[in-house]
């Protein structure tokens, strides 16, 4: 039985050896957050330490506004003020239209200011009797691409003004 006894006593030794993560006479570091039993940043925790989540991703930069932005600009201010699918706007005489986008004419956009642009869109009444309404937008591309204003140009291919 000694022998069975030194055998024992050499294989705890050889365990207690490999615990302490020696490799070629130095320690080999402990992934980050992860410790081994009595051997913490102090040396008294055996409780691993969380790992702490990666920083969030830094937010992508908006790209500039250009031109070809102007026609989804103008749609999506109309679709925004819009209820029942009609747009529902005063021309200068105080005239109120319920009005449905037709079509943008994108060969009329202009640069007018710095930022600023123009063009016309084409809209159509929602109701009876039909009339054709030519609105002139500008659309300040600078910043958020806000219709800046609008102005009745044509009905029924008349002057509006």
């Amino acid at each position: 039985m000694d022998r069975f006894a030194a055998l024992f006593l050499a294989s705890l030794a050889a365990i207690a050896a490999a615990q302490d993560y020696e490799v070629g006479g130095s320690y080999i570091d402990a992934p980050p957050g992860v410790w081994a039993p009595g051997h913490g940043p102090s040396g008294e925790s055996d409780t691993p330490v969380p790992i702490p989540p990666p920083p969030p991703p830094a937010p992508k930069a908006k790209a500039p506004l250009t031109v070809q932005d102007w026609p989804a600009l103008v749609k999506r201010y109309v679709d925004r003020h819009s209820e029942g699918g009609a747009w529902t706007t005063r021309d200068h005489g105080g005239k109120t239209w319920r009005l449905k986008l037709d079509l943008i004419l994108e060969g009329s956009i202009l640069k007018t200011d710095d930022g600023l642009y123009v063009g016309d869109a084409l809209f159509v009444t929602a109701k009876k009797p039909d009339h054709s309404i030519d609105i002139e937008f500008t659309v300040d591309l600078s910043g958020d691409g806000k219709v800046a204003e609008y102005r009745f140009r044509k009905i029924d291919g008349k002057s509006a003004y």
